[in-house]
C-alpha cells in the first residue's frame, strides 16, 4: 500500500498502518492523516518532485493580506485558468501555497511544469479521483513559462477537459501568451509595511530588497551575530583537513560559517535544535543586488555518499524560504542522481563537497 496526505493530498509516505503519533507530518500541510491506495496507484515522478519542492506551511504566512483575499476570491467567483505572474523569488508559490491551505474545500494538484512528460497530468487527475474525496480540484503548473507555447496548450487541453478540475493556476515570471486564461493575477514585491512585519519575524534576517531608500538603514539595525569557529581550529583543519571527519556535526557548521564569512557572506548559525533544513543563512550584498544562501552541512564518512532525496529536500527548503540559491556542504560526495539534479537547477542548488572545504581551508586568511 501507499499513503497520501489526507488533506492536501501531495507528499508520498511508505507508513502503511503505523500509528498517526509516528508518522512524519506531510512536507507541504504539516498533516498525518492519511489516505491509502495500492501501490500501482502511486504518483508519478511528477508529484514526487513537487512532494519535494513545495516548502512546508508550518510557519507563519506575513502579509499579502489583500492578495490573499482577492486570489481566494476569484477562486470561488470564477472557473478556469488563472495566470499567476511575479519576479523570480517574490512569493508566487508561496501565496498559492496559502490560499489553497485557507480554502480546503478543494483538493490541490501541484505539478511542476519543467518535469511533464507525456500523458502524466491525466495520470496524475485519475489517481487523484481515485483517492480523494470527491471536491473540486485545482491543479497548479509552475512555472509555466518554462514550457513551450504548444506543449502548454496542449497541457492545459488535458487538465481543462477533467470534470472534477474546477481551476488552473498557472506560474509565470512574464505573460503567457497561451488561449483560455480567464485572469491575470500580478504579484508585487511586498509593500513596506509587509516587508517591515516579516523583516521582524525572521529576527532581522533581511535579503533581496530591491531599490529601497531604507534597506541600508535595516540591515545595520538587523545584522545577524556571527558564529564563527576558534582560530585554533581553523589552523588545524588548515594543516590536517582529515581532522573534518572527526570533529562534530556543530563544529562543521561553525566551520563552514566561518569559511563563507572569510569570502564575503555575513553569516548566521541557526539553533542546533533547528529544524528546517538549514544550518547556515548566508547573505551578500552584490553591486546587482542582494542574495541569501541557505546552507545545509553534512558530516559524513566518505563512503556516506549523498542521494538526490536530500538534495530535493535543499531545493524545498531555498523554495521555503524564498532564497536565492541553495547549499549543501558535506564531507563526503554525491550520487550521479544528485548531479543532475544540480545541473539541472544549476541557478539554485550547489553540491560542495569534501574537495571544495579542502580549497576553501586553502584560500582561509587571503580574501582580506
Amino acid at each position: 500500500m501507499a499513503a497520501f496526505c489526507k488533506n492536501c493530498g501531495l507528499s508520498i509516505f511508505d507508513d502503511y498502518g503505523e500509528p498517526a503519533e509516528t508518522r512524519q507530518p506531510c512536507i507541504r500541510c504539516g498533516s498525518k492523516e492519511r489516505r491509502y491506495t495500492v501501490d500501482a496507484e502511486k504518483p508519478t515522478p511528477t508529484l514526487r518532485e513537487l512532494s519535494q519542492r513545495v516548502g512546508r506551511n508550518r510557519n507563519r504566512f506575513i502579509g499579502r493580506r489583500d492578495e490573499l483575499k482577492e486570489l481566494g476570491s476569484l477562486l470561488n467567483a470564477v472557473k478556469g485558468v488563472i495566470s499567476v505572474i511575479g519576479k523570480p523569488g517574490v512569493g508566487k508559490t508561496a501565496l498559492i501555497n496559502e490560499v489553497l491551505r485557507q480554502n480546503s474545500h478543494y483538493t490541490p494538484l501541484w505539478l511542476d511544469a519543467t518535469q511533464i512528460k507525456g500523458h502524466e497530468i491525466q495520470q496524475e487527475l485519475l489517481r487523484q479521483i481515485h483517492i480523494s474525496d470527491p471536491t473540486p480540484t485545482v491543479v497548479v503548473i509552475d512555472e509555466a513559462d518554462r514550457l513551450s507555447t504548444e506543449n502548454l496548450v496542449v497541457q492545459l487541453r488535458k487538465v481543462v477537459d477533467f470534470g472534477r478540475v474546477r481551476n488552473v493556476i498557472l506560474t509565470s515570471t512574464k505573460p503567457l501568451s497561451v488561449p483560455g486564461i480567464i485572469l491575470e493575477f500580478r504579484l508585487a514585491p511586498l509593500s513596506e509595511k509587509d516587508f517591515l512585519e516579516w523583516a521582524a519575524y525572521k529576527n532581522g534576517l533581511i535579503y533581496d530588497l530591491g531599490d529601497r531608500q531604507y534597506t541600508d538603514q535595516l540591515i545595520q539595525i538587523a545584522k545577524p551575530e556571527i558564529i564563527v569557529a576558534n582560530n585554533t581550529l581553523m589552523e588545524q583543519l588548515q594543516k590536517s583537513p582529515h581532522n573534518l571527519f572527526s570533529i562534530s556535526p556543530r563544529q562543521l557548521e561553525e566551520v563552514v560559517a566561518e569559511l563563507l564569512s572569510d569570502q564575503g557572506f555575513e553569516v548566521e548559525l541557526t539553533q542546533q535544535t533547528h529544524d528546517d533544513g538549514v544550518d547556515i543563512f548566508a547573505f551578500k550584498k552584490l553591486p546587482v543586488g542582494k542574495v541569501l544562501f541557505v546552507v545545509d552541512t553534512k558530516r559524513y564518512q566518505k563512503t556516506n555518499i549523498i542521494g538526490v532525496e536530500m538534495v530535493r529536500q535543499l531545493h524545498g527548503t531555498v523554495i521555503h524560504h524564498n532564497a536565492t540559491s541553495g547549499m549543501l556542504v558535506t564531507t563526503s560526495g554525491y550520487s550521479r542522481d544528485s548531479r543532475k539534479y544540480e545541473k539541472d537547477h544549476e541557478f539554485q542548488l550547489f553540491l560542495k563537497e569534501y574537495a571544495d572545504i579542502i580549497s576553501w581551508l586553502n584560500d582561509y586568511g587571503k580574501q582580506k
